[in-house]
C-alpha cells in the first residue's frame, strides 16, 4: 500500500532538509515554477479526496420492529429504511434464512451479512442498533362459536345484533364468547318471535337482559353474559418508549388488533403535540390514557399573568406553585405581597385569570 504525504510536495527548506547549492531561480521563472509546483499540489489533493467525496451514497436504518411470515427469508428490506441507490441496491440481501428466526437482528449482524455479499461499506451509512422480528399479526378468522349468524334464527344471533348496534360496529368486526351455562336461552327460536335484549350493565364481560315474547306471553327470559372483543386499527410502538416522550405517528407501526370494548386506542390526531404518561415496550398499542399534553408551566416558573376585568385586562407576573400543562388551572403567587390565586395556563410563560366577580 502507497502512503502519500503532503510534505513530500512541500520545498526542502519547508521540509528541514538542506538546499542544494544552485543558481536561485528568481523572476518569472522562479514565480512560474511556485506556482506549477501549487497547482499540481492542488490536483493531488482533489484526487485524493475524490473517493472521500463519494462516500456514504447510502443510509441503512435499522427499524424498531419487522414483521416478517416464517416460511419466507428476512431481507433487509424488512428490517431496514434503505435511503439512497448504494442502499437500495441492498433490500433483497438474507439477513436470515426462512425457518426458526432470531427475536432480533442486530446492526452487527447486518454489517457481517453486508461484507460477505461485498458490499462497499465505505459508500455506505449504518444506523440503529436493533430489530425486533415479530410473526405477522395473523387476519382475524370468523368462527362458529365467536361470530354470530345473521339475526333472525335464535336468541344467540339476536344478542349478537344488539351488542354490535350497542358499540356502533359490524357484526364482522365483532368477537363474542358465551358462557357455556347460557345455552339454552341462547338456543331458544325466535322465528314468530319478539325479543328484547337490554345492557344490564358495562364492561368487557357485558350482562344482557333477554325476553322473549310469543303474543302477549313471556315464553323464555334470563340474563346472559357475553365476552366482548372489536377488531381495530390501531397504533403499535415499534421501540419501547420512556414516560415523557414525545409520539408521534411516525414511529408507529399500523396494526389490526382484537380489543376489548373499554380500550380507547390512540389515533394519529390524538397523538400531535402529546407526551407519554407510561412507558410503553416494543409492540404495544397506545392508548389515549398513555398520552397527555406537554408541561408547559414548570413549579416555579415565573410567568406572566394576564387578569381580565370585563374589557380591561392587567399583566402581571406570578410564581407558579405547580406543574401545569396547557388549558390546565394550577395555583400561583404573585412575587411582591405572596397573594395566591388560580389561574389557567395559555402556552409556555403565560397564563390568564378572571378578576372576582367576572
Amino acid at each position: 500500500m502507497t502512503t502519500f504525504s503532503f510534505s513530500h510536495f512541500l520545498p526542502m527548506h519547508l521540509r528541514g532538509l538542506p538546499v542544494p547549492s544552485e543558481p536561485a531561480r528568481t523572476g518569472h521563472a522562479g514565480t512560474g515554477f511556485s506556482a506549477r509546483r501549487v497547482a499540481a499540489l492542488v490536483v493531488l489533493v482533489l484526487l485524493l479526496l475524490a473517493p472521500r467525496l463519494a462516500l456514504a451514497e447510502g443510509m441503512v436504518t435499522l427499524r424498531g420492529v419487522a414483521r416478517v411470515d416464517a416460511s419466507a427469508p428476512i431481507l433487509l428490506g424488512d428490517v431496514a429504511e434503505l435511503d439512497g441507490s448504494e442502499a437500495v441496491t441492498l433490500a433483497e440481501s438474507v439477513v436470515a434464512p426462512a425457518g426458526p428466526r432470531p427475536a432480533t437482528v442486530t446492526l452487527s449482524q447486518v454489517r457481517g451479512v453486508l461484507e460477505a455479499g461485498g458490499a462497499n461499506l465505505g459508500r455506505l451509512t449504518l444506523r440503529g442498533s436493533s430489530c425486533s422480528v415479530l410473526a405477522p399479526v395473523a387476519p382475524p378468522t370468523a368462527t362458529p362459536a365467536e361470530i354470530p349468524a345473521p339475526v333472525g334464527n335464535s336468541v344467540r344471533s339476536v344478542v349478537a345484533g344488539r351488542v354490535a348496534e350497542l358499540l356502533g360496529v359490524g357484526p364482522a368486526d365483532l368477537r363474542l364468547t358465551f358462557e357455556n351455562r347460557d345455552d339454552a336461552l341462547l338456543g331458544v327460536p325466535t322465528q314468530g318471535r319478539t325479543v328484547a335484549v337490554q345492557p344490564a350493565g358495562e364492561g368487557d364481560r357485558m350482562p344482557l337482559t333477554v325476553r322473549v315474547y310469543e303474543g302477549d306471553r313471556i315464553v323464555a327470559q334470563g340474563q346472559v353474559r357475553v365476552t366482548v372483543l372489536v377488531r381495530r386499527r390501531v397504533l403499535v410502538t415499534t421501540a419501547a418508549l420512556s414516560r415523557g416522550a414525545p409520539i408521534r405517528a411516525g414511529g408507529l407501526l399500523e396494526e389490526e388488533r382484537w380489543l376489548p370494548p373499554s380500550s380507547a386506542p390512540a389515533t394519529g390526531a390524538d397523538l400531535e403535540g402529546q407526551v407519554l404518561r407510561n412507558r410503553l415496550g416494543v409492540g404495544q398499542v397506545v392508548e389515549t390514557q398513555d398520552i397527555e399534553p406537554p408541561l408547559v408551566v414548570k413549579r416555579g416558573d415565573v410567568v406572566a399573568v394576564d387578569c381580565l376585568s370585563g374589557a380591561f385586562s392587567v399583566r402581571t407576573t406570578a410564581r407558579a406553585l405547580s406543574p401545569g400543562r396547557l388549558g390546565e388551572v394550577i395555583q400561583f403567587q404573585t412575587l411582591s405581597s405572596k397573594h395566591t390565586f388560580r389561574a389557567r395556563v395559555s402556552g409556555p410563560g403565560l397564563a390568564v385569570t378572571l378578576a372576582p366577580g367576572e
